[in-house]
This record gives C-alpha cells, structure tokens and sequence, in this order.
C-alpha cells in the first residue's frame, strides 16, 4: 500500500489530470487537426493550456515538497490554493469551447462497457451515447433542459416530453472520450434512463407519502419529492451495478469544481450536496459488507475539504445544511428498499463485496502492466497442488488439469473498481516521478503517457470481457 498523502496533493492531482488531459485530447485528435477552419480555436486552447502548465511547472519544487509528503507553510498552501483555481478555472473554461469544434463519436470500448454493464435493458435503437460539456454530463439530462425550457416563448418550438422524450440520451464530457474510470457516470445517468421509461420515483415517493404522513400533501411537496428521488434513484443505479466507485467521478468533479469555491456546495434542490451522496454510498456500503477502503483517501479528501468551508459558515447557516443532510438521509433511508426491489427484478449483475474484494485483486494486476478483463476460476494454490504434486513418472494426466487453467469474464464493474483502486493508488509516485523530471515537457509527456498506459490496460481490459463472454457461452 502507498504511504498516505495529504488532501493537497489529491486536489493538485485531480486538477492537473484534467487539464493534462485536455491538452493531450486536443492535441492529439485527428478529427480537429483537419481543415483550417479549426485550428484557430485549436491552437488557442492548446497555447492557454502551456501556459497554465509552466505556471504549474514553476513551482515543480512546491509539487515535490507535497507528493514527499512534507509540511507546508501558510503560505505554501495560499500559493497552492491560488495555483488549482486557476487552473480548475482554465480547463472549466476551455473544455466548453470544445463543444465549437467537431463532434468525435464515442470508442467502441464504451459501447461494449454499456452493453456488459446495462443488459438486458441497454439498447442501442433506444439509448444514444454522445459527448458533452462537463455540465451537461453532471449535472442536466436533456429532460431537465426541455423542462427549463417550457416558458411560454418556447413552447411552440419545445416538442412535448411525451411525443419525443430525451431521457434515452447517456452524456459524457468529451475530455473523458479515452478515460474508461470517468465512464462510471454513465451508471447514474442509466438510472435516470431506467426512471424515465418506467416511474420508478413516481412509485417511491407514492410509497413514502402513504407511509410517512396523513392527509392531503400539497403538490408542490410531491413535486420537489420527485425530483429528489429522481437522483437517488440514478445513484442507487450506480452502486447497484458498479459499487462504491460508481460515485468517483462525481467527487473528483466536485473537488474540480470546490478549487473555484470559497463556499462549500450546496444541496440545489434536486442533488444532495456531495457529502451527502458520499454519506449515502457510505451506509450502502456498511450495509453490504464492503470494506471500501481503498477509495476512502479520495472520498476523504472531498469530506475533509467542504467540512473546512462549512465550518467557515455563520452558525445558522451550517444548522440549515445540518437539517438538510438529516432530511435527505432519512428520505434516502426510507425510498431505498423499495427502489432496490425494483433494481433486482430486472435481472442486472449486482456488485457485490465478493466483486470488490476480486476488484482489489486485480488492482494489483493492473500496478504490474496487466490488463484484468479476465480470472482464473481456480486459485494459484490450487492449480500448483493440482499440477505440481508427483504422481509417478507418467504425466499424461496433466492434461486431464488443464481446464485449471481456464479463464472466465469478469464483471465490468471489477475492472473500473480496479482502475479506481489502482489509479488511487499511483497518485502520489505518478506525480513526484512527473515534477521531479529537468523541464517541463518532459514533465508533462511523463504523466500524459502514464494516464494513457493505464486507460489502455483498462479499455483493454474491457475490450476482453464480451468476447471472453462469447467464448465460454453455452
């Protein structure tokens, strides 16, 4: 295990990946490098990128103190705090003028990881898969958009939801077209797919009214009720398919987006505050045995940095997030059964502790250059009693053994939770090894190329488990 770092060092990385990202995406893409009609705004993006990237490198002396795990001053934290706005800013901003240049298509791997993840209700003539604005991918469904947008200017533009709902629509930014880890959002927004086509919220909260209270409600309650469990909805999705690290994206988006905030983020109506959702992945996790240790640093580093900016709040302030958080939870806590029996009536894989224990396993594959789409049904000790234990000088029977050395699929939820794992793990060393090199483009080719080996495992990972399916199928 990797010596623990501290939350500096995980905002800094969080930070940095993305904009590395950016940079190599836009760099790298064939689609934007054709036709000169693009390369003005092509190069813009990649001249503010470098320039953001030597004011990070500048300070390569500070990053190494931090991944050393040393103390920083007042002032070096000031500095760091001053250095991660602006570059959480810088990406934030330049991310959504990729939306200006040509669209990309999806990989195929993410069509493949939908189909293993989603059956038996994923189909392609009813779900499209699109890349997006980061806002669009967190936080709005092109449902909420058409909803927003039924002022009365609109409406005879606007087709009504019934005649051409756009619930059917999985959005993913478009710097996370190669990073398979950030794909664990599709899981919530496949919940939110799953809502729209069958009420799944409409049935909870008719549940929970009957339950809970007497009399008439009035229907602007119903209403914001729905909303909020519309999202509950999508992150029970998420975790009953991929785990604890179905949430992963959201918190390394949030602590994106916390670099820009004094303030913590607030619950807006519809999503719990992410502390709360952390909270809530928390006791699914107690309550089905998994031991998500692995990902507590990241999770940790999210509590940790919003609990600051809370307590900075006036008293009444943090009194009303404090209530807030107890009512979610306990609508969490009492929505929850019944939309879990719904989840397993329809026949998804469940992930379960045994997967994330396997997950743990395989993350350590992974840290060796190993792709993990793939396990043996038997242990290594069991094959090497089986095969090694002498049984005269006539070895015929050995090859009585070799379906030992089987290999089945694993689920798609085991090698994203390996990913997460593994990526958590790299952090420290990726980033030293990265600010300790003699110049900047060095640097910056050091931790391009490593996010790129490892998205490579992983998609290759991916890539393995449908036709691993195929092979071994009845």
């Amino acid at each position: 295990m990797p010596e623990t770092i501290s939350n500096h060092a995980r905002l800094g990385a969080v930070s940095i990946e993305y904009l590395v990202r950016l940079k190599y995406v836009v760099g790298q893409s064939t689609t934007w490098s054709r036709g000169t009609e693009y390369q003005a705004i092509r190069g813009k993006i990649l001249d503010v990128c470098q320039e953001c990237w030597s004011k990070l490198f500048n300070e390569a002396a500070l990053f190494r103190r931090i991944y050393q795990g040393k103390t920083l001053s007042e002032a070096d934290i000031l500095h760091l705090r001053t250095l991660l706005r602006t570059t959480s800013g810088t990406f934030i901003a330049l991310h959504e003028l990729l939306l200006f240049l040509p669209r990309e298509s999806i990989r195929r791997e993410l069509r493949d990881y939908c189909e293993c993840l989603f059956r038996p209700e994923f189909k392609t003539t009813k779900i499209s898969l699109m890349l997006t604005s980061l806002f669009a991918a967190f936080e709005y469904s092109l449902d909420e958009v058409m909803r927003f947008l039924e002022a009365d200017v609109f409406k005879s533009k606007v087709p009504k939801r019934q005649v051409l709902p756009f619930g059917n629509v999985l959005e993913l930014a478009i710097v996370d077209r190669s990073n398979p880890l950030a794909w664990a959002v599709l899981a919530h927004e496949f919940g939110h797919y799953l809502d729209h086509t069958s009420d799944i919220t409409k049935r909870a909260v008719d549940q929970f009214v009957k339950k809970r209270l007497r009399g008439k409600v009035p229907e602007s309650f119903i209403t914001a009720w729905k909303r909020l469990c519309s999202e509950i909805v999508a992150d029970l999705t998420g975790y009953y398919l991929l785990g604890p690290c179905s949430i992963l994206p959201l918190v390394n988006m949030s602590l994106l987006v916390g670099c820009l905030r004094d303030l913590p983020i607030e619950y807006d109506r519809e999503h719990g505050a992410p502390t709360t959702r952390v909270l809530m992945i928390r006791k699914l996790c107690e309550h089905d045995g998994i031991d998500a240790g692995r990902i507590n640093p990241l999770l940790d580093t999210l509590i940790e940095e919003e609990t600051r900016k809370a307590g900075e709040l006036p008293q009444k302030e943090q009194q009303n997030r404090t209530t807030i958080e107890d009512f979610l939870t306990d609508f969490f806590d009492a929505v929850r059964p019944g939309i879990l029996r719904e989840l397993k009536a329809r026949k998804f894989r469940q992930f379960t502790a045994r997967d994330y224990k396997n997950a743990e396993s395989l993350a350590q594959n992974l840290a060796n250059g190993l792709p993990v789409g793939s396990c043996r049904s038997h242990s290594d000790d069991e094959v090497r009693e089986k095969l090694l234990t002498p049984r005269g000088d006539d070895w015929t029977w050995a090859r009585k053994e070799y379906h030992l050395l089987t290999e089945h699929a694993v689920g798609v939820g085991e090698v994203i939770s390996a990913g997460w794992i593994d990526r958590i793990d790299l952090t420290a060393d990726l980033f030293l090894r990265a600010f300790s090199e003699p110049d900047q483009e060095k640097a910056f080719s050091y931790i391009a190329k490593r996010l790129e080996e490892h998205d490579d495992l992983i998609l290759k990972s991916i890539d393995m488990i449908p036709i691993l399916e195929a092979q071994n199928a009845p």
